[in-house]
């Protein structure tokens, strides 16, 4: 029987960034769903959500491409949660 990995056994392994975000364009473009993902917030205040969605007319930051698709979040949300100045790649 295979042993299931735990979470600081997968931590030992350092998966970059590129990696975490090609895994999810490699699941987006299998169209499982839509292939169309978006990041946005919960529209009943739960946070935030990254998911495929058929609501490509609803929401604004809908694309096949799931780096479009968090940089469009980013940009629109960064002046309300963040410090970094994502227009000039600095943190303020």
């Amino acid at each position: 029987m295979k042993k299931t990995k735990k979470i600081k056994d997968v931590a030992k392994n350092k998966i970059t960034d590129k990696q975490r975000l090609d895994f999810l364009q490699m699941l987006t473009d299998q169209k499982m769903y839509t292939g169309l993902v978006t990041m946005r917030m919960s529209e009943t205040g739960r946070g935030w959500r990254l998911h495929e969605t058929s609501r490509d007319n609803f929401f604004n930051n809908v694309s096949t491409d799931v780096r479009v698709a968090l940089d469009a979040f980013m940009k629109e949300y960064a002046e309300q949660f963040s410090k970094v100045n994502f227009d000039k790649g600095e943190n303020q």
